[in-house]
Order: C-alpha cells, then structure tokens, then sequence
C-alpha cells in the first residue's frame, strides 16, 4: 500500500527525474505517478534543462553520473537560476560522497541501489520542509483590535492609546486585556486574578489592587489625564466609556 500522497493546493507536485539508466527512470515514475505527483523524465542535464525551461518544478532527482554533465556541475548551474529543492542519486554511497553532496548544498542524498518507497519518503520530507520555511518567510499582516483609542494586537501582546504605546508589565497587560474584552462589565478580582496570572500561586486582593493601580496610572498619564478604569466598591473593577473616542467592539 503506497504512502498517503502529499497535497498541495490548487495541483499535484511535479518532479523532475534526471537519470540516465531508462530502468531507475521507470521504477521512479511509476512510483511517483503511483503516489499522485506529476513526473518529469531526464535522461541527461541538457534534458533536464530543456525540460525546466519549458515550465517549473517542485522538487529534482538528480542522478550525479550523467553523460554529458557532472551532476554536481549542473546542480551549481540550475542553483544560480532557480530555487528548488534538489536530491542527489548516486550509485556512490561512501560518506565523503554524501557529505560533498550535502555541502554543495544538496537537500538530500541518496544512494543507489534504493527502495523507493525511501525516496517517496525523502521527497516528501524535504517538500514539507520548503514549504514551511515560506511560510515562516511570508510576512503575516498584523491584526490591532480596536476598541475606543485603544487597540489590541493579541500575536504582539501590544495594546495602544491613541496610537502611543503602553509600557506595561506581564500583569497590567493581562489585566487589561481582561477589562477591553467587556467594556463597562464589572470583573472581581477572582476574575481578573484568572486573567492576568500564570503562575501557580494565588495573589492577594491587596496585590491585584496595587497591580490595578499602576495600571491606571500609566493610563491615566498617555490619555492626557483620563481614568478609564472604575471601582465598583467590594465588586471590582471596569473598564470606563472612553470620552475621548468613539466605543468600537472587541470579541
């Protein structure tokens, strides 16, 4: 039974298979068209040239013995063109072999005779590697929560006034993120404590007050001298109607 395929959107990945023994070519196709990839065949580097100028490739096998070409000399040449992914076959399994495949900067190397459930194996391993590395490489748009003049940006733990910064500890940030999630709600100091701490031992109400405090106070000081957090007595503490901006919603 083959291997789950891997999928990619939108279309099957395709592989360039450069081997000049018509037999290593078959076996590979069969088992790559078996495990739902698109397959390119090369008998030679000018073959495979030809063949990636006609359109791209996800992935290349590429035999090292080639007639025409060393296949380290057409991996530099292809490298300096392109970027994709490349694995070496080799019928040279010694491990200065592999280790000078591997420096040349080779994602993989394999040597012959091989299994090739091994090599669906590898190409998959190194398709899932490339593929995560762009995603980590693509910039992700920063998401800010508005609510009145402040706004939240959860992925940075950042939250703003009025487009200025808050200098807030660990604890004032996870308090008042409690507080912007319910504008004008009345949260205990159980609730905030839930919040705002994540270490095992339980503050005081003492604590939390002074924490709030401090809070309020770098507020009170970038708002240009509102209060926004109110005291409900023996209850808690809100989160005050902004004067200053209009109330948008935060989920």
């Amino acid at each position: 039974m083959s291997s789950p395929p891997l999928t990619m959107p939108d279309r099957r990945p395709s592989i360039l298979v450069v081997d000049d023994e018509p037999l290593v070519r078959e076996a590979l196709k069969m088992s790559l068209l078996g495990d739902a990839f698109q397959v390119v065949l090369a008998a030679s580097g000018s073959e495979a040239i030809a063949a990636l100028n006609q359109g791209p490739v996800d992935l290349i096998l590429l035999d090292i013995g080639l007639p025409d070409i060393h296949g380290y000399d057409l991996h530099r040449r292809i490298s300096s063109d392109l970027d994709v992914p490349i694995i070496f076959l080799s019928a040279r399994s010694e491990a200065i072999d592999r280790i000078s495949g591997l420096e040349l900067g080779a994602d993989d190397y394999i040597p012959k005779p091989f299994e090739p459930r091994e090599v669906l194996a590898r190409i998959r391993n190194v398709l899932r590697r490339v593929s995560g590395a762009m995603e980590k490489e693509e910039p992700q748009a920063e998401v800010w929560i508005r609510q009145g003049r402040f706004e939240h940006a959860p992925d940075r733990r950042e939250i703003r006034y009025g487009g200025i910064r808050l200098d807030l500890t660990t604890i004032e940030y996870g308090l008042l993120t409690g507080l912007l999630r319910r504008p004008g709600v009345v949260f205990s100091r159980e609730q905030l404590m839930v919040q705002a701490w994540e270490d095992p031992y339980r503050p005081s109400d003492r604590t939390v007050d002074t924490h709030i405090k401090n809070l309020r106070a770098k507020i009170v000081q970038i708002s240009g001298g509102h209060d926004l957090i109110g005291t409900s007595r023996n209850a808690g503490y809100f989160l005050r109607d902004d004067p200053c901006g209009d109330q948008g919603s935060m989920p």
